[in-house]
């Protein structure tokens, strides 16, 4: 044992071995810069927050959570709103035909009616958009669009039902196109791809869910007396159908407006207690305790085209309005804008070939 101990220690020298550091020179350097590196990300975040903060910095330091949970759960009746809008006749004509007297051109008319009012309101909405807020479109829009559902689950007649599904194709137009924006505007950068895939995969849903409600629903033989008017199972599947919409527009009421439309539009104080809302919603801390203190002014000159602002007159903004998109229909814009169309074109040729011919036995 004490040769074995002898030959352990041979060659080494115990003063030495007492005066060797336990960190090595290279370990503290390191050390010391990572430190360094810590402190300057300190200072930098607290002279970001010190500063006013652009949108995107504000949006990220509110986090991700609740609140954005809370919207994707009532953008999933939103979202089935314009399937079933868009959707729904295909599979009504064959429990409709009888009591509407329906040829083939009227199944037609009524196909394509909905799409002919999306297509005439589209600019006005876009316009509506940019100097109403996005909460007011939802609100409105999906209400108004589940009162033309129920008028048409009331039709007695062809020319009452075209009227009003031309009516609430002109209607779904503006929360459809405000939708997609207002929830990207409560993201921040790093999660608005997903809130694509999340509209996307609610509007699958609900085409998965239209066939399903009409399987179990028009097969059966109602006839309810109400007054004036006869109600059968189709008339009853277009009452379910109002569901979504109804419900949508009254959850948005309890839905705070965008922020970046408030910030757009030079409503920093407002839009910063939106942001502190979602923080304490999505952190559980309170209000004061939200890192932004004042926002930038993102506001522009009157001579930038770039956003349509709400204090303007109603001429200058269509003005305004007009000149963002008359670059669309000139080079370099006009190929690419052809390109957009035809794959949209031939996409919805794809999905709606099939299901404008569904027969219910």
């Amino acid at each position: 044992m004490e040769k074995h101990s002898n030959m352990t220690l041979k060659g080494r020298d115990p003063e030495k071995d007492n005066q060797r550091p336990l960190i090595a020179e290279s370990d503290i350097e390191i050390l010391n810069e990572a430190l360094q590196d810590i402190g300057k990300k300190c200072l930098l975040e607290k002279e970001i927050y010190t500063k006013p903060a652009d949108f995107e910095t504000a949006i990220s330091a509110s986090g991700y959570g609740k609140f954005n949970w809370i919207l994707y759960i009532i953008s999933v009746t939103a979202g089935w709103s314009s399937i079933f809008e868009t959707t729904t006749m295909s599979y009504v004509f064959p429990a409709a035909e009888c009591d509407l007297d329906l040829s083939l051109t009227h199944k037609g008319w009524l196909n394509a009616i909905t799409y002919a009012g999306m297509i005439s309101s589209a600019f006005i909405w876009g316009y509506l958009c940019d100097t109403l807020g996005r909460k007011k479109l939802l609100v409105v829009g999906y209400l108004l669009d589940g009162l033309f559902v129920i008028i048409s689950a009331f039709s007695q007649n062809f020319y009452v039902l075209i009227t009003t599904k031309f009516l609430g194709g002109l209607i779904i137009n503006g929360p459809f196109a405000a939708l997609t924006s207002y929830l990207s505007e409560f993201h921040r950068a790093k999660h608005r791809a997903r809130v694509q895939m999340v509209v996307g995969f609610i509007f699958s849903l609900g085409n998965l869910l239209l066939p399903i409600l009409a399987l179990f629903i028009l097969p059966i033989q109602m006839d309810f007396q109400l007054g004036e008017w006869v109600l059968h199972s189709w008339n009853v599947y277009l009452l379910i159908c109002a569901i979504p919409p109804l419900i949508s527009g009254f959850a948005f009421t309890f839905l705070p407006e965008s922020p970046k439309f408030l910030m757009t539009v030079g409503r920093n104080e407002k839009a910063l207690r939106i942001f502190k809302r979602v923080y304490r919603i999505n952190s559980g801390k309170p209000e004061e305790t939200y890192p932004i203190k004042e926002l930038i002014q993102e506001r522009k000159n009157n001579d930038d085209i770039s956003y349509v602002t709400a204090d303007r007159s109603k001429i200058q903004a269509l003005k305004e309005g007009w000149k963002q998109i008359l670059p669309l229909f000139f080079p370099p814009h006009l190929f690419k804008l052809i390109i957009v169309c035809s794959i949209q074109f031939s996409q919805m040729m794809g999905m709606f070939r099939i299901p404008k011919c569904t027969q219910i036995p």
